[in-house]
C-alpha cells in the first residue's frame, strides 16, 4: 500500500536565516521530479509517497522551523494492490440460511424442502 500526499513546501520570504534557506533549497532541488505541474497560489504542488525518506526529511525540517517554513498538505490518495483491496473488505455479506422444520439438522440454502416449503432462519440474514 502506498499513501501519496500532495503538498506545498517553501520558506517564508521574511526573516529567514541563510542556513534555513539553504536546507529548504536543497530539499526543493530533490523534490523537482515530484512536481505535479500545478500550483497552489505561487508554490509548486508536489506528490510524494508518505513513506519515503525525502518526505520524512520535509516533515522533520518543518517540525524544526515551523515559523520559517511554509508547508501545506493539500490531499491524500492511496494505491492498493488487488490483494490488499480484497483483504481490506469491511464486511462480507452472507446469504440467508434456510432450515427445514421437519429435519432440524438439514440446512437448505437455495432449494425448498418438499415437506415444509423451507422457513428462513430470522437471525442469520447478514453478518457484519
Amino acid at each position: 500500500m502506498k499513501i501519496y500526499i500532495e503538498f506545498t513546501f517553501t520558506y517564508a520570504e521574511e526573516n529567514v536565516s541563510w542556513e534555513i534557506k539553504k536546507k529548504v533549497t536543497q530539499i526543493l532541488y530533490k523534490l523537482k521530479k515530484y512536481r505535479t505541474g500545478e500550483r497552489w497560489v505561487f508554490d509548486f504542488i508536489y506528490r510524494l509517497d508518505q513513506n519515503t525518506d525525502l518526505y520524512k526529511k520535509v516533515a522533520e525540517l518543518y517540525k524544526q522551523y515551523p515559523e520559517e517554513i511554509e508547508f501545506s498538505r493539500l490531499s491524500y490518495s492511496i494505491d492498493l494492490t488487488r490483494e490488499e483491496k480484497q483483504a481490506a473488505a469491511a464486511f462480507v455479506p452472507l446469504f440467508p440460511k434456510y432450515i427445514c422444520e421437519e429435519y432440524e439438522d438439514i440446512e437448505n440454502e437455495y432449494e425448498e424442502c418438499s415437506a415444509c416449503w423451507v422457513k428462513r432462519k430470522d437471525d442469520m440474514l447478514f453478518y457484519v
